[in-house]
Parts: structure tokens; C-alpha cells; sequence
């Protein structure tokens, strides 16, 4: 595909932006470097992902804007923009970020103090008012169980129970040889 001069100085121009975007993009692993303390083989793992990135994202961009065909001058164009956007733009775009993710940090960590605050509350107020009666009430439970287990009411209700279960275990009996029954006459 021929491009006019025109064209060629547009998409060298977007290439420049291009190079700039992925140079902030290399910065945001650095702010995540600077946040998080990484060994050597995480970086190196951050590092080749940042590279398949950039090459999909370049590829993609040459692709739409170019119908895919790599010219010296994009290439020239993207290193451009990745060195003017590291001399110019970089230190204010971490610093930006920066700010940004402690000022995140201390925002989530205010809601989540004051989303548990509530919580902390009531768990006092069970602490001094229910959970001293906690052994009282097991006591009371378990006592009352035992004087169940010997009363004639409670006997009454096992007998009936273990009737039920009788009468329930013979009805399924008596459906299942009427259905054998049915099955073999058909």
C-alpha cells in the first residue's frame, strides 16, 4: 500500500504517541516496583510481559493504522516517543501516580475503618452483655435435655417416632413389590 506524505507524517506522528503511551505503561510497572518490593524473577516475569504487551499493542496499532505493514519510520517514530516521554513526562507521571495510589490507599483504609466501626460496636456490646450469660444459658439447655430425656412425654414422642418410621419403611416396601409386580406384567 502506498501512503502519501500526508499519511506517512500522520502515522509517524501517531507512532510518537504510541512510544509515549507505552513509555507510561513501563512506568506503571515502575510505581508497582516502587509500592511492592519484587525478586528478581518477578521482575524479569514483569519485564517479558511488558515486552509481549507492547508488541501486541504495537502490532494491533500497525495493523489498524497500516494495514499491518512495519515501516522503518514507525518503528523510529515509537522510540521517539518512549525517549521524549522518559526526559520530559516521566518523573511528573510517577510522581502522579504515586500521589495517586497512596492517596488511594489512605481513602480505602479511612472507609474501612469507618464501615468496621459499627462492627467493633456491637461486638463490644455482646462482649459485656450476652456472652457472660453464655454458660448460664448451656447450663440451663442442657438441664432441661436431661429432665426431657426422663420425662414419660418425651418417651412418648420417641415410641411415636420410631412407629412412624416403621409405618413408612412398610409402605415403601408394598410400593416397590407393586411396582416389580406391575413392571413384570407388562
Amino acid at each position: 500500500m502506498i501512503l502519501s506524505v500526508s499519511s506517512q507524517l500522520t502515522l509517524f506522528i501517531l507512532c510518537i504517541l504510541m512510544g509515549g503511551i507505552l513509555g507510561a505503561f513501563y512506568d506503571i510497572f515502575r510505581v508497582l516496583r516502587m509500592l511492592l518490593k519484587h525478586n528478581d524473577l518477578i521482575i524479569q516475569l514483569e519485564d517479558f510481559i511488558f515486552w509481549l504487551c507492547c508488541a501486541f499493542f504495537m502490532f494491533y496499532f500497525l495493523l489498524v493504522k497500516n494495514d499491518g505493514i512495519i515501516r522503518i519510520f514507525t518503528m523510529i517514530g515509537a522510540l521517539i516517543g518512549a525517549v521524549l516521554y522518559f526526559f520530559i513526562f516521566s518523573d511528573v507521571f510517577i510522581k502522579f501516580v504515586l500521589f495517586i495510589s497512596k492517596f488511594s490507599y489512605v481513602i480505602i483504609r479511612k472507609l474501612v475503618y469507618m464501615l468496621s466501626y459499627p462492627l467493633k460496636l456491637l461486638l463490644r456490646f455482646l462482649k459485656w452483655t450476652i456472652l457472660p450469660f453464655i454458660p448460664v444459658f448451656l447450663s440451663l439447655y442442657n438441664n432441661l435435655k436431661k429432665d426431657l430425656q426422663k420425662s414419660k412425654v418425651y418417651a412418648t414422642i420417641r415410641r411415636m417416632k420410631m412407629y412412624c418410621n416403621f409405618f413408612i419403611s412398610q409402605v415403601k416396601k408394598v410400593r416397590s413389590a407393586y411396582e416389580k409386580e406391575k413392571a413384570q406384567d407388562n
